[in-house]
């Protein structure tokens, strides 16, 4: 339990006043424990008072001090920020006049966003003096999302020159890229190309093509077009065209291969294939991923087939440093009846194989190839 504790004075039974110790008690400076404890609380009170007082009076002095510097600051920052505001709201009502007036100019001067800005001010010199009714009235039959759908579905014209060897059918428009190169390169122009085989069943010509080599130097590389006749009924080569394992037999310039996926969208059969080329000891082994495409009826036309082969990434088979990724940039083919139990094929190939030998070394590397690689087709097909 806790207990107070008070200091009560001593007091005389005799008379009721403090022990006789009062007098030196009053000229002494220091509060000791002998002196009343009403007087020290006085004391105390007053020293407090005191040094209260003090640091009160101290206290207002400080701030009216303070106060006296501070104000001036608040006074400048306030003046700032004031001047800041009224120039961005002088800065806004600036903007919202140019903004209107772009408006009323684009009201009377309707300009096509597509144009470039050399053309935005053709027009707007041509339509200064109409009014923004006689312009519309003007433009009314022009239809905008016609021309956003024209642009989406690009149409490729396919054409050919008098000297083309018309290989396909043409004087039609598509849509799809792919298609569109493949016919423009089987429909060639080749009084300038090199014939380097004339034989009845195989015609074989090439001329140069730029490309990068293996360190990404200028260099040339080749075209190759092959005009052949088979005796094979033409559903007959393009059904073994479209094997893998077929291909597997005829493409002996290549190792190995891997079929990726293969899938068919409507009349069109589309593989994605991995290839690999053993090359001499002196280089490097190249390998290829590529997309293949083959239009079967094509156009409508019974055992009529057109192909479209060309490089393509994929994440299964990425680029590496060996073997060195070679590229066909194109690689066209086209297969039509010539007749009872025969056909036609022919085949343009243009692709990078990062070297280069020369296009005369190289055209002639191709022939025999190409020669090897039909030989190779016939002979499987007679079987």
């Amino acid at each position: 339990m806790k207990k107070n504790i008070s200091i009560q004075p001593e007091i005389d039974e005799n008379n009721g006043e403090n022990n006789g110790e009062n007098n030196d008690l009053n000229n002494n400076e220091n509060i000791n424990a002998s002196k009343p404890a009403q007087n020290i609380y006085d004391d105390l009170n007053e020293e407090i008072g005191q040094k209260f007082g003090n640091t009160q009076n101290q206290m207002v002095q400080n701030y009216q001090q303070n106060q006296g510097s501070i104000q001036p600051k608040l006074t400048e920052i306030g003046d700032s920020i004031s001047h800041n505001m009224e120039q961005k709201i002088n800065e806004n009502q600036d903007n919202q006049e140019k903004i209107i007036e772009t408006i009323n100019l684009e009201e009377s001067n309707p300009v096509n966003l597509d144009t470039k800005d050399s053309e935005k001010v053709e027009v707007l010199e041509k339509n200064k003096d109409e009014s923004p009714v006689e312009v519309l009235e003007k433009n009314k039959d022009e239809n905008p999302v016609e021309e956003i759908q024209e642009t989406q579905n690009k149409k490729y014209p396919i054409s050919s020159n008098n000297n083309s060897v018309v290989v396909v059918p043409s004087n039609y428009s598509t849509d799809d890229e792919d298609e569109f190169n493949a016919v423009t390169t089987l429909n060639q122009d080749l009084s300038s190309w090199k014939q380097y085989t004339d034989k009845d069943e195989i015609k074989l010509f090439f001329k140069p093509y730029p490309v990068k080599d293996e360190k990404g130097n200028d260099a040339e590389s080749v075209i190759g077009f092959m005009d052949a006749k088979l005796n094979c009924p033409a559903s007959k080569v393009i059904e073994k065209l479209n094997d893998f394992n077929f291909r597997q037999k005829v493409d002996s310039q290549y190792e190995k291969g891997k079929l990726i996926s293969e899938k068919m969208e409507g009349n069109i059969k589309i593989m994605e294939i991995y290839l690999y080329m053993k090359m001499p000891f002196i280089f490097s082994d190249r390998d290829f991923v590529v997309e293949k495409k083959c239009w079967l009826d094509y156009n409508g036309n019974k055992d009529h087939a057109l192909f479209f082969l060309h490089s393509k990434e994929n994440s299964q088979f990425p680029e590496k440093d060996k073997p060195v990724r070679g590229k066909y940039i194109n690689r066209s083919g086209y297969v039509k009846p010539s007749g009872d139990n025969k056909c036609n094929l022919y085949i343009c190939t243009c692709m990078d194989i990062k070297m280069s030998l020369g296009v005369s070394r190289m055209s002639k590397s191709g022939a025999e190839m190409q020669e090897k690689w039909f030989k190779n087709l016939s002979k499987e097909l007679a079987k």
